[in-house]
C-alpha cells in the first residue's frame, strides 16, 4: 500500500465516521498538508485551493454541494502531515522497503479565542475535553485503517486496489459494482506489515496554533511498501558527452 493509498483510506474513514448529535464527536474534514505552517494560516479553510489537495474532505463543503465559493473546514479536523521517511533493508537486498512515517493532527476550537461565526458552531469544551477527544478520533482513524483495509479487485477494478471493508460494501449495495473479490494473501500481508510497524505508536498534545487557537491530539503511524528496483542501469555510451576528464 502507497502513502497516497493510505490517504485515501483515512479520508473515506473521516467521511464515514458514525454520526452523533454532538458534532464534536464526529470528524468533519480531512486535509493532507505539507507542514503545520498551514495550519497557522490565516487563510485556513478560506481559499479555493483547498479543495485541490489531495483527498480533501469536509461534511460542510459536502452538504452545500462541493461549490467553489463555500470551501472552509470545519473541526474537529485531521491534517495528515509526511514525516520524513527511511529505506530499511539496504541497497541490494531485495525486500528493502521504504516507510514514511506519517503525523496525524486531529484539532478543534479553543472556543475563548474564536470569532463569533466559528464559535457558534463550536461546543464549548475544555482544553483537557478537546485533547480527549481528539485523541480518541485519531485511535479510531489508526484501529480501523489496520482492520479495514482490504485490497481488492471488481468487475469495474479488474487490476485491483486498496479499499475499505465498508466502502466494498456501500458499492455493493448501491449497485455500483456487481462483483468484488479481496485478495486475502496481500491483504493480510499488509496487515502483519502495517502492525509490526506500529507496535509503538508516539502521540501527543498540541495547543494554541496562532491565528485559530486550535488545540488537540497528534498521533505518527508508520506505512512500508516494497522498495521498487531500478528500471535502468547505468550507461557510459556518451560519457564524453557528459564529462571531462
Amino acid at each position: 500500500m502507497t502513502k497516497n493509498d493510505l490517504f485515501r483510506l483515512l479520508s473515506l474513514l473521516v467521511q464515514g465516521h458514525a454520526f452523533s448529535e454532538d458534532k464534536h464527536k464526529q470528524l468533519q474534514s480531512f486535509c493532507v498538508i505539507r507542514g503545520r505552517g498551514e495550519i497557522n494560516g490565516d487563510s485556513l479553510g478560506r481559499s479555493v485551493v483547498d479543495r485541490f489537495k489531495p483527498y480533501f474532505y469536509s461534511r460542510r463543503w459536502a452538504a452545500q454541494g462541493y461549490t467553489s465559493n463555500a470551501i472552509e473546514y470545519d473541526f474537529p479536523a485531521v491534517f495528515a502531515i509526511e514525516l520524513p521517511g527511511t529505506i530499511e533493508g539496504g541497497p541490494s537486498n531485495t525486500r528493502a522497503q521504504m516507510c514514511a512515517d506519517i503525523q496525524l493532527i486531529c484539532l478543534y476550537p479553543n472556543i475563548e479565542h474564536l470569532e463569533d461565526t466559528l464559535a457558534a458552531r463550536c461546543k464549548a469544551l475544555s482544553v483537557q475535553e478537546i485533547e480527549q477527544q481528539t485523541l480518541a478520533h485519531l485511535v479510531y482513524l489508526f484501529q480501523n485503517v489496520g482492520s479495514s483495509a482490504v485490497f481488492a479487485t471488481t468487475n469495474k477494478d479488474t487490476q485491483g486496489s486498496w479499499y475499505l471493508q465498508q466502502e466494498l460494501d456501500y458499492l455493493l449495495d448501491q449497485g455500483e459494482i456487481v462483483a468484488m473479490a479481496v485478495d486475502q494473501g496481500k491483504t493480510n500481508a499488509w496487515r502483519k506489515r502495517f502492525e509490526e510497524s506500529n507496535r509503538q505508536v508516539s502521540f501527543d498534545y498540541v495547543d494554541d496554533f496562532t491565528a485559530h487557537k486550535l488545540c488537540g491530539a497528534s498521533l505518527t503511524i508508520r506505512n512500508c511498501e516494497a522498495l521498487c528496483a531500478s528500471a535502468s542501469a547505468p550507461a557510459f555510451t556518451n560519457i564524453n558527452c557528459c564529462a571531462q576528464r
